[in-house]
């Protein structure tokens, strides 16, 4: 029997795909949007919470098969609307530039000298300036030019958004909790680079204070048990695993309102506790603590 002619790419049903030229940003971004679909957990609602997730390129076709799975069988979780933040690109050194750009609040004057260590002949791609610490323009553009359009094609609810970011955008979604904790009603935080420009982010959080109107209402953190691991080159001096635990006990004692939950992910590494993370945290910060919920730190 022969194998039949291939009938195109493989894709991902009821999605969507944008090109937007930000303001804030001053680059193009891809948005990707999936929008759930109804299965035996009953008729969808007139308007969706949103799952934000960044690093768009690596991780959209992921968060979406999560989301709808834990809502279409047993309804485990709400139906969302999943937007991926990305650049439309499979080129590895773009992808590292441009989410070096968009996902790091300070400028670290010891990343390219990191860089060249592990490649002695790179050399950025992008202009000074754009080449990191542009968090804040990246919030601006999330708030401002990315959800006023979703608002004005998709039937969006006002409540239940959440932010989901890994690795550098685990360092970005703990940004935007300290600087915009009213910006996203949930954070999913999986293995945070806290270790950025020296630990910048600590910094950070001792200088802001979240009053009562400005609090999320659910914080998840977690972290393969590995991603402290000596055995793994380059991990243990990112001190993952501590500064996770670390970050998650100022979080709580900040804003005792807010529900912080921290979990170290046994046996998973930095790449597998993404999707053990994202599944665990959805369910933490949507469903409560009867679904998918670990011990607290």
């Amino acid at each position: 029997m022969s194998f039949p002619e291939s009938t195109g790419p493989v894709c991902l049903r009821d999605t969507d795909a944008y090109r937007l030229l930000s303001h804030h940003v001053g680059a193009e971004l891809e948005i990707r949007v999936a929008r759930p679909v109804p299965g035996a957990a009953g008729p969808l609602p007139e308007a969706y919470s949103i799952l934000y997730v960044t690093d768009g390129d690596l991780f959209f076709g992921m968060a979406t098969e999560i989301s709808r799975l834990r809502y279409q069988l047993f309804g485990e979780l709400p139906p969302l609307l999943v937007v991926g933040i990305g650049y439309g690109t499979n080129d590895a050194r773009v992808q590292g530039e441009t989410r070096n750009r968009d996902l790091t609040p300070t400028v670290d004057p010891g990343f390219f000298e990191m860089g060249r260590r592990m490649n002695p002949a790179w050399e950025p791609l992008l202009e000074e300036g754009q080449q990191m610490g542009r968090a804040d323009e990246f919030l601006a553009f999330i708030e401002t030019e990315l959800r006023p359009l979703l608002a004005s094609r998709y039937p969006t609810a006002d409540d239940g958004s959440v932010l989901f970011g890994s690795s550098l955008g685990g360092l970005f979604t703990t940004y935007a909790l300290l600087a915009r904790p009213d910006l996203f009603d949930h954070y999913v935080i999986v293995s945070p680079a806290l270790w950025w420009d020296h630990e910048a982010v600590f910094r950070i959080e001792s200088e802001t204070a979240a009053g009562p109107e400005g609090r999320a209402k659910h914080v998840y953190l977690a972290v393969g048990e590995h991603e402290e691991s000596a055995a793994i080159p380059g991990l243990a001096e990112w001190r993952l695993v501590t500064n996770t635990r670390r970050m998650a006990g100022l979080l709580e004692s900040r804003s005792p309102a807010s529900e912080v939950t921290c979990e170290v992910l046994p046996g998973e590494t930095h790449t597998s506790a993404v999707a053990v993370g994202l599944t665990r945290g959805l369910g933490r910060v949507l469903a409560g603590a009867g679904i998918g919920a670990g011990p607290r730190f």
